[in-house]
């Protein structure tokens, strides 16, 4: 008997918090407009993301073309590398 009490209350508390989520959803249109919202404003994220992942590249190899410049004068007046470069990596004397 106690079990089945138990289950009752149970089965009873969860169907308040079912009724409690059904009071706070909204109507399919509304809900629609809420989702498209959300959709509009994540392509916005990605884009800014993806337009900073650009601008970083950009500064990169603006930064790698400086450092092969200075390692092409370093060459130039003491004949020898300043950097070793490899694939890639550079490893500082």
């Amino acid at each position: 008997m106690f079990r089945l009490r138990k289950t009752v209350v149970e089965l009873e508390f969860k169907h308040e918090q079912m009724k409690e989520q059904d009071a706070k959803r909204l109507d399919p249109e509304s809900e629609r407009a809420q989702l498209v919202a959300s959709v509009k404003s994540d392509n916005a994220e990605v884009a800014a993301m993806e337009q900073q992942i650009k601008e970083l590249l950009g500064e990169t190899e603006r930064l790698q073309n400086e450092f092969q410049e200075i390692d092409n004068v370093y060459r130039t007046f003491f004949n020898c590398p300043l950097f070793f470069l490899s694939t890639n990596i550079k490893f500082f004397i």
